[in-house]
């Protein structure tokens, strides 16, 4: 598949919709998938020069794709060693994703993120980060959602990365409290 496919599949099950993620704890979380998501979920920008990298996410990464001027060969040349670190590992996670969610929840489990849990800090995305969402069949691919707010002061929640780990050195997730996913349907 090319980057086109990857952005059409995310346009397709999820660019401008919401779905509520209801845990056995009793948390209800709403997650948000916006258009413009889609460049940052896949690591684009690590594979343009770093000066250059709002042309490379947003809106304007989104355009990039639909007009052909960002592809996965492209995305290779220019960038062969983050391709592959990044890029490459996004995008499974995304194909993971996407064959899970929202239809088999069952293969996924949840942790709400408390960073004070944590041994060592891995990132620095894991300041906001509200609720990550496991694979029970490829442990090492993790979603991670922070917090956000929509235009009509509801909380939400939004995608912020699709992971697919190098190591098992996990602590940020392993030191959560799991959770199983009751259900999950999109919001009206």
């Amino acid at each position: 598949m090319e980057i086109i496919d990857y952005l059409n599949i995310y346009l397709t099950q999820y660019a401008g919709k919401k779905f509520e993620v209801a845990l056995d704890s009793g948390d209800v979380f709403t997650i948000c998938f916006d258009v413009e998501n889609f460049p940052h979920l896949l690591g684009i920008h690590y594979c343009y020069p770093k000066e250059h990298k709002n042309i490379y996410s947003g809106m304007s990464g989104v355009h990039l794709i639909q007009s052909g001027d960002i592809t996965l060969e492209k995305m290779k040349t220019l960038n062969f060693n983050n391709f592959d670190k990044k890029v490459s590992k996004k995008i499974d996670a995304f194909d993971s994703f996407t064959d899970l969610f929202p239809n088999k929840t069952y293969l996924l489990e949840a942790a709400i993120f408390d960073k004070n849990r944590l041994v060592t800090v891995v990132d620095r995305e894991l300041d906001n980060v509200k609720l990550i969402i496991s694979s029970k069949q490829n442990p090492l691919i993790k979603y991670v959602f922070m917090f956000g707010k929509s235009n009509d002061s509801t909380p939400y929640i939004y995608p912020i990365s699709f992971r697919k780990e190098t190591n098992r050195n996990l602590d940020y997730y392993d030191l959560q409290t799991k959770h199983k996913i009751i259900s999950v349907c999109e919001a009206t």
